[in-house]
């Protein structure tokens, strides 16, 4: 008679030196379950896979691909793209004036802030920045720019905030504009050269500046 210590002990290391076959014993698991239970596991399986791939599929589409290639003079402004269109992703487009001529978002809500429920006359609207705030909060606005790529590229970015029927897009010369545009208030934000402007030695600032200061509130006032 075989003591009991001893046939556990052969019974171990019988398991270990011949340890079981998994695959078997996988497919004795799969016969030993019935139909239903089946049913149940691959239903499981397919919506593990399902979400797997809805989670794959909404993160890829959601930063917006650039095809466009960002030059070395604008790339510190396309890094700040969401301070300038918080709807950027959406299509908002820019010509390589208009990364650092446009106002950013939060001073131009800022703006059209204290201009609210009145008609403006935006005299160098560049890529629709301030147009587009102004149209929000304003009763009216005209957006003026010598450009007819601007205005073309800010009657597009109006359509995605979805006020463009509210901005009436005019091509010419403010200088030329002027003396026939009718508003309650009229917004001047120029052209100011670029970042460029550092690459020179020396600037008059004060005579040009004071010009076309003059040239302004002679137009403004008349």
């Amino acid at each position: 008679m075989v003591p009991t210590r001893l046939k556990q002990e052969g019974k171990q290391q019988n398991e270990e030196s011949h340890p079981p076959n998994l695959a078997q014993t996988s497919e004795s698991r799969k016969l030993s379950m019935t139909g239903n239970e089946r049913v149940a596991v691959q239903a499981s399986h397919s919506r593990r896979f399902k979400k797997r791939k809805r989670v794959k599929l909404k993160r890829s589409t959601g930063k917006r691909k650039e095809n466009a290639i960002i030059s070395p003079l604008v790339k510190k402004y396309w890094l700040q793209r969401y301070h300038l269109f918080s709807r950027y992703d959406e299509g908002v487009k820019l010509d390589e004036e208009g990364w650092y001529s446009v106002t950013p978002e939060e001073i131009a809500v800022r703006h059209a802030e204290r201009c609210r429920g009145r008609t403006v006359i935006d005299c160098f609207a560049g890529v629709g920045g301030n147009a587009i705030q102004f149209a929000i909060l304003c009763h009216h606005v005209v957006a003026i720019d010598i450009d007819p790529q601007k205005i073309e590229l800010a009657f597009h970015n109006a359509k995605i905030y979805g006020v463009e029927d509210r901005i009436d897009f005019v091509v010419g010369d403010f200088f030329q504009l002027a003396p026939s545009l009718k508003g309650d208030i009229v917004y001047l934000s120029p052209p100011w050269g670029g970042p460029s402007y550092k690459m020179i030695r020396s600037l008059i600032l004060i005579c040009s500046s004071q010009k076309t200061a003059i040239q302004y509130f002679k137009l403004l006032r008349g």
